[in-house]
């Protein structure tokens, strides 16, 4: 079975052990959440050039926060849990002309396994995108005449169980680039490349189980945010779990066939299998990729390095550069 619930519902309920938040955490705080909002009738041009006199919205956010308008809005710092603070309308331009996606604030201290959290969440994000929308209609030109048009089905849960499986993957694996024998899946959040190892999928205690997606054992945080080095934040983007999961499904089915386990899965014959269907690629692939120019100038490459060595710098800065492990 594959447990692909996101929250590892199945594992859970199975006995698996799991956790939330980071093991150093003695409060075990989880990711905030938040609201999409799709916006239209924006005029991006009147934005573009009021940003011009007023960069960030700054002077605005400031008139605003001191009528309370913006009565969410607080300092985000690095040392924080991650998506936790928010000072300024988290805005991109959608695909139609007239187009804008809000990151509707942020809901601190919810945990997505609780129907009453999830049920505060919604409350407290549909008055936090409702007033920024109040304000951006008020304050900044070009957004005088906009819309919803659709909001999230639901709040983003961003975290909530991960499985603690026979590895952890941890903040320094992905910094220090390490590689796996039983590597099964790729990420590529945050600049470089990532190698999941299948061992991430199997939770310990528990046999003829797989989990997949955000549930994988990995240490809750990232190597960019946070007040402790983690991993999660770096892999739980889509394309990750859609290679979780086609690993996790692949081992499945191969375990169906020669009548073994996923503990005790021939893990070349995975490996193989995952090949053959294009789930896994040879390093040259990779290696070809990442020297692409960007319009820095920089390869790919270049940018990973960069950014791969300023936060090893940062987290040894802190004394924070090391394996948390349970």
């Amino acid at each position: 079975m594959v447990d692909a619930t996101s929250d590892c519902d199945v594992a859970a309920a199975a006995g698996a052990p799991f956790y939330k938040g980071h093991p150093e955490d003695p409060q075990k705080r989880l990711f905030a959440m938040t609201k999409l909002v799709r916006l239209s009738h924006v005029d991006w041009n009147k934005v573009s050039e009021y940003s011009k006199r007023d960069p960030g919205f700054k002077n605005a956010i400031k008139k605003a926060k001191e009528r309370g308008e913006l009565p969410y809005y607080r300092e985000r710092r690095r040392d924080m849990v991650n998506y936790w603070g928010h000072e300024k309308p988290e805005l991109s331009h959608w695909v139609t002309e007239d187009g804008a996606i809000l990151w509707g604030g942020t809901v601190e201290n919810v945990d997505g396994t609780k129907v009453e959290d999830l049920t505060h969440a919604e409350i407290e994000a549909t008055k936090q995108y409702m007033s920024e929308i109040n304000f951006l209609k008020k304050y900044i030109p070009g957004f005088e005449n906009a819309r919803i048009e659709t909001t999230g089905v639901q709040i983003g849960v961003r975290d909530t169980r991960h499985i603690i499986g026979e590895y952890t993957l941890t903040g320094k694996d992905l910094l220090e680039k390490r590689e796996f024998e039983d590597g099964v899946a790729y990420g590529h959040r945050h600049a470089w490349f990532i190698q999941i190892p299948y061992r991430c999928l199997i939770p310990k205690n528990v046999d003829s189980l797989l989990v997949c997606g955000n549930g994988i054992s990995v240490i809750p945080g990232s190597t960019f945010m946070g007040a402790r080095l983690g991993a999660y934040n770096n892999i739980k983007d889509i394309p990750t779990a859609m290679s979780t999961g086609q690993a996790a499904g692949t081992a499945a089915a191969l375990c169906v066939k020669t009548k073994t386990t996923p503990r005790q899965l021939d893990i070349n014959l995975l490996k193989k299998r995952l090949k053959e269907t294009g789930a896994l690629v040879e390093p040259e692939v990779i290696k070809e990729y990442v020297k692409q120019k960007l319009p820095s100038g920089l390869t790919m490459e270049d940018m990973m390095e960069r950014l791969r060595h300023e936060q090893i710098e940062y987290w040894k800065k802190w004394g924070k550069y090391k394996d948390d492990i349970f």
